[in-house]
């Protein structure tokens, strides 16, 4: 007895009327990735077949993981399936595509496409469209699509010889997406967000806790740590807000993470670590040097200079200074001195030069000599001579 399958493919190919031979050609199911509860398209391309007319086969698949989307409105079944271009070459040529859904046996799809009523055949090129079916993901986990009951034929009802027909894997999966974030220093806070693709079965958890990197943890943030749940039938986004401390020194950009771990439900993680970068807002620290007006003899001889750092970094800083001869005469009326001051991450404030200055005894106008300051580093130097 002949079963209404069995029935369905006798009229496909009567409606197909088929024939031909080429080699190395294939007949692919395309593959991806989706989320539980996600519409998709399984697509069928060819390649590299000469004198095709129409085909026709089954695609079988798992029906606990995915299911083919029904557009009927009354009773019965209607799959979403649409046709490519190959066969009606770019939509100029009539073609006549079915799709059907045994009764008799679960998981298959028979469909049957070809060139009816127009005239001679066409020849592919490579990973051409010819149907598409939609699908929806239903379960979580691996299947197949493949082919069963295959055929390609020439309009003369010749079947084609086609080398391969490839099914397509179909993964499944729940997965949580962790965005990294970039944020200034004076934004006060960090938003890390975390986001499930799809309704989950079950109850899906996941730890995570910050972790210092160049950023250092109670002066650049706040450490954290906690889970995030998404309950049965829950999708979308979970946020941690981060602390981020002003701590008013200029310091280059930095960075520290948030680490996620022990996964629950089933699923996956995006990537294990989100980076958060502060840019520092901090204007550079500046240096300043203090004019000095004393007599001969003054304070024991010594000239006392003061060099100032306004504002702190989280770098050391240094300048250079030199002495440099004006009406004074380095030699007869002070001693020359050369070298550099210092300060250490996060320090500011004053550093002196002491300069010998002589008493020569000889009646004289008054005179002056600089102090001259270079080669700052990791601050500006807004007063370079005194």
């Amino acid at each position: 007895m002949k079963t209404r399958h069995h029935i369905f493919h006798l009229l496909l190919a009567a409606m197909l009327g088929i024939c031909g031979s080429v080699s190395a050609a294939t007949l692919d199911i395309s593959s991806d990735t989706i989320g539980p509860g996600e519409e998709f398209w399984v697509d069928v391309d060819v390649s590299d077949l000469a004198n095709l007319y129409g085909l026709a086969f089954d695609l079988d698949y798992d029906d606990s993981l995915i299911e083919v989307v029904d557009e009927s409105v009354d009773t019965g079944v209607q799959p979403v399936i649409e046709e490519g271009t190959v066969l009606n070459e770019g939509g100029g040529v009539p073609t006549a595509i079915v799709g059907a859904l045994p009764d008799d046996e679960q998981g298959k799809l028979v469909v049957g496409i070809s060139r009816l009523g127009a005239a001679g055949t066409v020849s592919t090129g490579t990973d051409q469209l010819v149907v598409r079916v939609k699908f929806k993901a239903v379960g979580v986990g691996t299947t197949t699509v493949t082919f069963s009951s295959n055929s390609a034929e020439d309009d003369a009802g010749a079947e084609l010889t086609v080398d391969s027909w490839n099914g397509g894997s179909y993964q499944i999966k729940l997965v949580i997406t962790i965005a990294d974030v970039l944020v200034d220093e004076s934004d006060g806070s960090a938003t890390v967000t975390a986001t499930l693709n799809a309704a989950a079965p079950s109850q899906v958890t996941v730890d995570y806790t910050t972790n210092a990197g160049t950023a250092t943890l109670d002066s650049d943030f706040t450490a954290d740590n906690g889970t995030l749940t998404w309950l049965a039938t829950e999708s979308g986004a979970r946020t941690i807000s981060l602390g981020i401390l002003d701590n008013n020194i200029q310091e280059s950009t930095e960075s520290f993470t948030v680490s996620f771990t022990n996964v629950t439900g089933g699923a996956e993680l995006s990537q294990a670590t989100a980076t958060i970068t502060i840019n520092d807002d901090d204007l550079p620290p500046g240096i300043t040097i203090s004019d000095l007006t004393l007599a001969e003899g003054d304070n024991g001889g010594i000239a006392t200079v003061t060099i100032t750092l306004t504002g702190a970094t989280g770098s050391t800083v240094s300048v250079d200074f030199a002495t440099a001869g004006d009406s004074a005469t380095s030699g007869t009326d002070f001693t020359s001195s050369s070298g550099a001051v210092s300060w250490t991450p996060g320090q500011s404030g004053a550093r002196t030069v002491n300069i010998a200055v002589n008493d020569d005894n000889i009646d004289e106008p008054t005179e002056s000599f600089f102090v001259n300051l270079s080669n700052a580093q990791n601050a500006d130097l807004n007063d370079n001579q005194a």
